[in-house]
């Protein structure tokens, strides 16, 4: 599977699901979720690759990078999108972080301040009715190990600490078969190859992306979105043959736990039908 540079897209959100995030708190020690995805956002955020997402209750979000495997690398491109035009690049990073970076968001649209989680409905991994975008199709580290195993700090920080936005899946593995190895062997139906987070801002509104050489701000433009992508994955990737079993990137993590568990799981998958982008390289969900 070769890796393909994301282009700027328009998500397609089901009008069952379409409207204004309304984001729900259910417990104090459980980040905000939120029940409807809109479809336009001013700024789209995508994540693929290795890397731990920290939902806090406070409604903040900590996207943590593993930072010491040779074969990975680390990138942060923004690009601007005027009408129809063609996307023009205005940011773009390529060197491993040395301080936290924060993306924080002044004048959010009313009731999408903050960081939730899209959450909507009951949710079974084996269920056809799951909404493709829930967020409940990433791979949580509880699935594999509880109590969850710590990470070494200096393997996962700096990092990047988001005040605002609306995780979901944004594009799941489509025509693959997609299991974890823990002992026994489990189906997991479907994994997302890019996570998403949607900032929408009011007018006059604004993000700003902090701690790089110079702050980078995305003002609330008329016709205008920007899109940024997050990378931590290697330069390529073996291309899947049909029938032929291969091992995904999670046995990665492992290498960052300050006490690895003595039975370590594995997620393999083969190709059906079609190759959806990035499968080995998957983020996930902590301190769940």
């Amino acid at each position: 599977m070769s890796t393909t540079r994301r282009g700027f897209i328009k998500q397609g959100i089901s009008a069952a699901s379409a409207g204004l995030l309304l984001p729900k708190i259910n417990e104090a020690t459980v980040a905000p979720s939120c029940r409807r995805l809109d479809a336009s956002p001013d700024i789209r955020i995508l994540f693929t690759g290795l890397m731990l997402f920290r939902f806090d209750p406070k409604g903040f979000c900590d996207v943590e990078i593993l930072n010491k495997l040779s074969d990975h690398k680390f990138n942060i491109e923004v690009r601007r999108k005027k009408g129809q035009s063609h996307p023009s690049v205005e940011k773009e990073y390529h060197d491993p972080l040395k301080n936290l970076l924060e993306l924080k968001v002044d004048k959010p649209k009313p009731g999408t301040e903050g960081v939730c989680k899209f959450v909507p409905g009951n949710f079974s991994r084996s269920s056809t009715t799951n909404n493709k975008y829930d967020l409940r199709w990433a791979l949580h580290l509880k699935e594999f190990h509880d109590p969850e195993p710590d990470f070494k700090k200096d393997h996962v920080q700096p990092g990047i600490r988001f005040f605002g936005g609306h995780f979901h899946t944004f594009e799941g593995t489509e025509g693959i078969s997609i299991t974890s190895k823990c002992g026994s062997t489990k189906d997991l139906f479907r994994v997302p190859s890019y996570i998403g987070a949607n900032i929408y801002l009011s007018s006059g509104g604004s993000a700003t992306l902090e701690g790089l050489e110079t702050p980078y701000t995305m003002p609330q433009e008329a016709g205008v979105t920007y899109q940024i992508d997050i990378r931590n994955q290697p330069p390529f990737i073996e291309r899947p043959r049909p029938g032929r079993e291969y091992e995904s990137h999670f046995h990665k993590y492992y290498s960052a736990m300050t006490s690895a568990p003595a039975q370590q799981c594995k997620v393999v998958y083969q190709l059906l039908l079609r190759a959806t982008p990035d499968v080995p390289c998957m983020g996930l969900i902590v301190g769940e």
